[in-house]
């Protein structure tokens, strides 16, 4: 006998759609049915059904299918549960059309039924408890977000990682068009703000681990500074650094006039500062003193015709030095300290007095003293690098 279905009521279809977004919404529809044969008269009897769900009226692909073996049919009239064997998760649901289609007892009933919505199931009151899905359309929010955590109204998204995710993103941003991803605004204001009002704590970090390309690039196509550092929120007040389009950097200041304008005090700890030339100052003159020499001999005492050598292990090319020496006479001359005598001095006895140095290496120089010198009792060298 050939079985008509005449009279369908398909309940909960959209109801299972939205469980995407429901908490603990049964995976399963409530469907009745009218069963007749040829004549138009009940069928009363148990039949089995197949019932499947495909993505189209006619063809298509399965996304779903159950068999009810047992199913009571009372003047023609049924009723069952779809999914209560096989629960009908709601991936089959994410396309636009879904088509019921029903075999009783090895007869196909024709044509497949379209599954549509209840009217209240167009609107969802709460997403609490959902475990996933796909939203194709844009979705506006009015109150807070909260992902891993619950909103709250003292962020418009609040994210929470969870320890399990140690090392992964908490945001990434990313994007199509161009080279990443972009967060921002076409307006006036920020494209992003990041606030922190703790006592504790970094207001904003980067990190970036290996590999190529930038940590942080910044474009500013106007006349405001690329990068504005403030202690408030007052333009241009309590300025901690700027770097304004020209590329010229103020720290302290709002408005530096040279490539670095420092308000303050520059300190360096090592290494010193290097100029234009070349040159590196690790020392001050500070308050007009002339600096101390790179290496000083101190005072030592040469004998007559005597020479010594001193390692002043500077390193440089004796182009670089500038030497200096002195000699102390405490004899019946009285000289002191004096320079009387440098080089020689051939007189008409033939003695030699006076003192100097030969022999300038790069790490050592050498001393002399004439053979019939009186006056240099004490000698003492000091060499300077230039540059």
């Amino acid at each position: 006998m050939k079985c008509f279905l005449i009279l369908l009521f398909v309940l909960g279809a959209m109801v299972l759609a939205a469980s995407v977004v429901m908490a603990d919404v049964p995976q399963m529809i409530n469907y009745q049915g009218r069963l007749t044969d040829d004549t138009g008269a009940a069928f009363n009897d148990n039949a089995t059904m197949i019932f499947s769900i495909y993505d189209d009226s006619t063809a298509g692909s399965q996304l779903w299918q159950e068999v009810q073996a047992v199913v009571e049919v009372t003047d023609g009239l049924f009723h069952v549960i779809l999914g209560s064997i096989e629960p009908i998760v709601d991936s089959v649901f994410l396309g636009p059309d879904q088509w019921l289609d029903i075999v009783v007892n090895g007869n196909h009933i024709e044509p497949r039924a379209r599954l549509v919505s209840m009217a209240y199931a167009y609107r969802v009151s709460s997403i609490d408890g959902a475990s996933g899905g796909i939203v194709g359309g844009d979705i506006e929010i009015g109150g807070t977000i909260g992902v891993g955590t619950p909103s709250n109204d003292s962020a418009g998204i609040k994210i929470l990682r969870t320890a399990s995710a140690t090392g992964a993103a908490i945001l990434i941003v990313d994007s199509a068009f161009g080279a990443g991803g972009y967060v921002g605004k076409h307006s006036d204001g920020p494209g992003l703000w990041v606030t922190h009002d703790g006592s504790n704590g970094e207001c904003l970090g980067l990190f970036k681990k290996g590999g190529d390309g930038v940590g942080l690039w910044i474009i500013q196509r106007g006349n405001d500074p690329a990068l504005h550092i403030s202690s408030d929120t007052s333009d241009g007040a309590n300025t901690l650094m700027t770097v304004g389009s020209d590329g010229r950097t103020g720290i302290g200041t709002n408005a530096p006039t040279e490539q670095l304008e420092v308000a303050g005090t520059i300190y360096s700890n090592s290494g010193g500062y290097r100029f234009p030339d070349g040159s590196v100052q690790t020392t001050a003159a500070g308050s007009g003193l002339f600096p101390a020499p790179a290496f000083n001999s101190g005072w030592f005492h040469l004998s007559n015709g005597g020479d010594t050598t001193f390692n002043h292990n500077l390193g440089q090319s004796p182009d670089n030095y500038f030497v200096n020496v002195e000699f102390w006479e405490t004899g019946v001359q009285w000289l002191g300290r004096h320079n009387d005598g440098i080089g020689t001095f051939l007189g008409a006895s033939d003695f030699e007095r006076g003192g100097y140095y030969k022999n300038l290496l790069s790490n050592s120089i050498q001393m002399y003293r004439g053979m019939g010198d009186p006056f240099c009792d004490s000698i003492r060298v000091r060499i300077w690098i230039t540059q």
